[in-house]
């Protein structure tokens, strides 16, 4: 375990676990994070014809994913493209990390930061919303469509959605590198005597192309899909929501759960949790995800226990 884990950390006791899954048991930084980047650069250059920095939208993503309240892609993509719109067109020079951290003090969802960016008046805001489309899903969001067409690839975004990707695209899911290790999902099913569940912002189908049969180690009646939730405009369970832990915990069966992520909006659904009286622990996994060494010193600001690789728990159970 790394240095700085909450040192009242009790695990005893544990009879359930609940994974997130993007950067916990699954490295997707030359997937969904590179999707995000591409995305922002891409719809920059279409509606200013300027290029835009990827250590730009790197640290934008970094700073919103901080309030809790960007764990959704799109969000991100979208966060990044309307805080470099913005800054571009503002005379006084304040960068777009710049804004993102005053956005950060105040804190909200993409609604708010719409609100935020509205704020500052500038000409053209009207006509990026209109163009992105977004909030909104694929087919009908250009911004939706295009990151899930440079995520899935061309035929599964075919079948997925019934239409044409709007571009011809391989697939950066492909990228995607597994984590977990079969052996330590049969040691939780030994030592727990249940399934874990997932709680995770991918849809179901995201999950089965790159977990494949080790989906089988989990109880899929207690994991929630966020993203397919939100593929249907629907954000109740989208996190920092407690209601996906209520779900799993309620349908397991646990007394006293432990939560693996790796994002703030992880803490927070676990804090949210314990506000409506439900036994859980957090611990945070920060060796494969955006930013590592960020998370890793805010989770340790927060007191909360940190591994570097989610194999690490079977030493804590």
């Amino acid at each position: 375990m790394r240095r700085g884990m909450r040192s009242e950390l009790s695990l005893n006791g544990i009879d359930g676990i609940l994974f997130d899954c993007d950067g916990t048991l699954v490295d997707v930084r030359a997937s969904y994070d590179l999707c995000i980047i591409e995305t922002g650069k891409r719809l920059f250059s279409e509606l200013t014809g300027k290029q835009a920095d990827e250590r730009d939208i790197e640290r934008i993503v970094s700073v919103l994913r901080r309030t809790g309240y960007f764990n959704n892609d799109w969000d991100s993509a979208f966060g990044s493209i309307l805080l470099l719109f913005v800054s571009d067109a503002l005379l006084n020079g304040k960068k777009a990390v710049e804004l993102a951290a005053a956005f950060s003090e105040r804190g909200g969802d993409v609604f708010r930061l719409i609100e935020f960016a509205c704020s500052f008046q500038v000409d053209g805001l009207s006509e990026l919303l209109d163009y992105l489309a977004y909030p909104g899903t694929p087919p009908h969001s250009r911004l939706a469509s295009l990151f899930d067409a440079l995520y899935y690839g061309k035929n599964i975004y075919r079948e997925m959605y019934g239409e044409e990707a709007p571009v011809n695209a391989r697939g950066m899911i492909t990228n995607e590198r597994v984590l977990v290790d079969a052996s330590f999902l049969q040691w939780v099913f030994a030592h727990l005597g249940r399934r874990p569940a997932l709680i995770t912002g991918r849809t179901f189908r995201a999950a089965q192309i790159t977990l494949g049969e080790l989906l089988n180690f989990f109880d899929m009646e207690a994991s929630t899909f966020i993203g397919d939730e939100e593929k249907r405009g629907e954000r109740r369970y989208s996190k920092p929501s407690a209601l996906a832990a209520e779900k799993a915990i309620r349908h397991m069966g646990a007394g006293r759960c432990l939560f693996a992520g790796d994002s703030a909006e992880d803490l927070m659904l676990v804090k949210n949790a314990r506000s409506k009286g439900l036994d859980i622990e957090f611990v945070g996994v920060t060796g494969h995800t955006l930013n590592g060494e960020s998370v890793e010193e805010f989770f340790r600001k927060e007191g909360v226990a940190v591994v570097r690789d989610v194999n690490e728990l079977r030493e804590l159970i």
